[in-house]
């Protein structure tokens, strides 16, 4: 498969590169079919089909391939949200984000080849701000539950709440239903634990200021406020960029190989891939 990274120099060059890819869409490969693989088990299941972990012949390579059935997604009328996902996979090219390798199509399916499982259905490319609603109330920032509007700031908002969960064990807000939690969310300081250190305390307060404007992350610096706080004086940025950190929790993982796998699969009964002999939705999914 090709190389999918470049080394960017500073984080506006990510930004263009995403772009740059985002106004030239990939279409779907005819040169690569399902015949040139090796189907060994179902990862998981969705609402549009299924993920399957693969073998690329003669490489032996593993890939995640995600399986989409083209008659669910008509009839849930999300083609629209497929194009969009699939763009953005391809759009992206960072050594700490998943790979979208290749796409192709037959008469029944949508096939995505992908370094790992993942999904990206609720990702969505904004310019200047978005108003859609999803994802978990104790994440939600205030512009969100204000329905103002928001941008990138709610990344930040929820850099801060996803730290204090770490450090805590709890999320910061808190309410006996949703009404009260985003009343708390809107109107009250996160509770500082007597536990947390200067630095630790300050990021947070400062990730999860009510107002985006003044939210670090959203400020002229950008990035560099975040990556230069003093709670993150240790980490190497770079190293972990060019993934030559060590992790700072080692977990003993039994990496099982392919034929366990294989001998798994066989003692289960895998629903197997059937394609129509005619393609009903060639016309919906022809700019795929």
């Amino acid at each position: 498969m090709p190389t999918r990274y470049s080394t960017p120099v500073e984080n506006h060059t990510l930004v263009d590169e995403f772009e740059l890819r985002w106004r030239s869409p990939r279409k779907s490969e005819d040169y690569i079919n399902l015949n040139k693989f090796e189907l060994v088990k179902t990862l998981g299941a969705g609402s549009f089909g299924r993920v399957l972990l693969v073998i690329l012949e003669p490489m032996k390579s593993e890939y995640a391939l995600k399986v989409l059935d083209k008659v669910k997604i008509v009839k849930n009328k999300q083609i629209e949200q497929l194009r969009s996902e699939i763009r953005i996979l391809f759009a992206i090219s960072h050594p700490l984000c998943v790979a979208l390798y290749s796409l192709f199509k037959d008469n029944s399916y949508i096939y995505l080849l992908m370094e790992y499982l993942t999904d990206f259905g609720f990702a969505k490319r904004i310019q200047t701000r978005t108003y859609t609603l999803c994802g978990t109330p104790d994440y939600f920032c205030p512009e969100i539950i204000k329905s103002k509007g928001h941008g990138k700031g709610v990344d930040w908002w929820t850099l801060g709440i996803l730290i204090y969960e770490m450090c805590s064990g709890n999320p910061p807000f808190k309410g006996q239903n949703e009404v009260a939690l985003y009343e708390s969310v809107c109107r009250k300081k996160p509770v500082i634990l007597s536990s947390f250190s200067s630095t630790l305390k300050d990021i947070i307060l400062q990730l999860l200021q009510k107002d985006p404007t003044q939210r670090l992350g959203c400020l002229a610096r950008g990035t560099l406020d975040v990556k230069e706080h003093g709670w993150f004086s240790k980490v190497d940025f770079v190293s972990i960029y060019t993934q030559q950190m060590s992790s700072p929790f080692k977990k003993n993982v039994i990496v099982k190989s392919i034929s366990e796998h294989r001998r798994r699969a066989r003692s289960t009964k895998e629903k197997p891939l059937v394609i129509s002999h005619k393609d009903t939705y060639a016309d919906d999914f022809k700019d795929f």
